[in-house]
């Protein structure tokens, strides 16, 4: 990979960020966040090979304004500070994953909804199988909050970054992780 200190045209910038829920690899092209995933979910060199596919385009290290202020706003969101993230995501997929994933951004900070009630939201109440397969396909965690997907009758449900990571998130988001 190659240092730059903004992208390229159709270019892909990457970096890696610590959290309390472990390492993320962010990427962000020239119009926002287009990745945030949990690094120890696959190898790097697979990782940046699959940004290569995902997005069609070059993929090296760097820093940009978008992971700078995603930086900032995930400090605060993590801090307990910040419950709506600002900084732009530009988000690819097909016109039901966009629908699904604008969905799950209204769902408020510190509540949940079911995959029955975003399918509902999005217009397709048959489709909550769907919504999962679209909640899966979420290339960027925390912002795009697909964490805040529940099962209807209880349980955590799926989370492409753990269990344990998607109840961190929610007790995050309702509390129950200050003053610990």
């Amino acid at each position: 990979m190659t240092r730059s200190s903004a992208p390229r045209a159709a270019g892909v910038i990457v970096q890696m960020l610590n959290s309390p829920l472990g390492n993320l690899v962010a990427a962000a092209d020239t119009t926002g966040v287009c990745a945030l995933l949990f690094a120890d979910r696959r190898p790097l060199s697979g990782l940046m090979s699959q940004l290569k596919r995902w997005f069609g385009a070059d993929v090296s290290s760097g820093d940009t304004r978008h992971l700078r202020r995603l930086r900032r706003e995930l400090a605060e969101y993590f801090a307990g500070s910040r419950r709506r993230f600002t900084v732009p995501v530009s988000c690819r997929g097909t016109s039901f994953q966009q629908a699904v994933w604008g969905a799950l951004r209204e769902i408020p900070y510190g509540a949940t909804a079911s995959y029955a009630d975003v399918a509902q939201r999005v217009g397709r109440p048959r489709a909550q199988r769907a919504v999962g397969l679209a909640n899966h396909a979420n290339r960027i965690a925390i912002l795009i909050p697909c964490h805040r997907v529940v099962r209807q009758r209880g349980g955590l449900g799926g989370y492409a970054g753990g269990s344990w990571r998607k109840q961190f998130l929610l007790n995050l988001e309702q509390g129950l992780l200050r003053g610990s």
